[in-house]
């Protein structure tokens, strides 16, 4: 079965230019196109559910971000994804369950990534919480379950996910606040793990290193180690 997938611009360029980058990356797609906020909720209603709903923020009368209030319940599995000209708006696009957020005009390999995402959030069942990461001058959002730790780089910080690996000049103490303690260990002054992705804890309490997936490891502190092996339930 083809994949389908709903854009909504009020911009005629905008949509066929979309349409086409889509259709570059996924020949056998169906793509519906909508106008305005009217024209995406008529096609969520009665024409989805779709793989993703690629969805401007500003346009006459009805808005991306009311669209987003007033998504139908028949509509829950369409990925959300905001596309537009306006950066500021991320933040406020990942409070409504936003998968991705593009800027326009959006090139091939970011649109490539994106539908790569959608795809692991539909496997998954659930897109998860995400983190908001500012790398360079794009904001990169990154569900929690794909990280698999965060270390200090001399003054960057290296965030691992199960994929690639991102650089941020935002501080361990500043992406701590921002993930959930349940989730995640600050198992070091220098590192973060996700306990998820953790496969071993090894060597004595003055020198031990978590062992994660993608055959990363972190150093672990003599006052963090028993918290780490009782939290991963691993022997020494």
């Amino acid at each position: 079965m083809s994949t389908r997938y709903l854009i909504v611009d009020d911009e005629p360029l905008a949509l066929t230019r979309l349409d086409r980058l889509i259709r570059e990356l996924e020949p056998g797609a169906r793509i519906v196109r909508a106008g305005d906020g009217e024209e995406a909720l008529s096609a969520l209603e009665k024409d989805g559910p779709f793989e993703a709903c690629f969805l401007d923020v500003e346009m006459p009368g009805i808005g991306g971000f009311e669209v987003a209030r007033r998504w139908p319940t028949s509509a829950r599995t369409t990925a959300l994804i905001f596309c537009t000209a306006y950066p500021q708006y991320a933040v406020e696009a990942f409070k409504v369950a936003a998968v991705d957020y593009l800027v326009k005009p959006v090139d091939a390999e970011r649109l490539r990534q994106t539908l790569a995402r959608t795809t692991r959030v539909r496997d998954a069942g659930d897109a998860g919480p995400t983190l908001l990461l500012k790398v360079g001058d794009k904001m990169v959002p990154l569900p929690w379950r794909d990280i698999v730790c965060m270390r200090a780089s001399h003054k960057l910080t290296e965030v691992i996910t199960l994929d690639r690996e991102y650089l941020t000049d935002r501080s361990l103490d500043q992406l701590e606040g921002e993930l959930p303690a349940g989730e995640f260990c600050r198992c070091h002054r220098s590192a973060i793990v996700n306990v998820r992705h953790v496969l071993s804890v090894k060597g004595s309490s003055g020198d031990t290193t978590v062992q994660l997936k993608r055959g990363q490891e972190a150093p672990v502190s003599r006052r963090c180690r028993k918290e780490l092996l009782e939290r991963t339930r691993l022997e020494r």
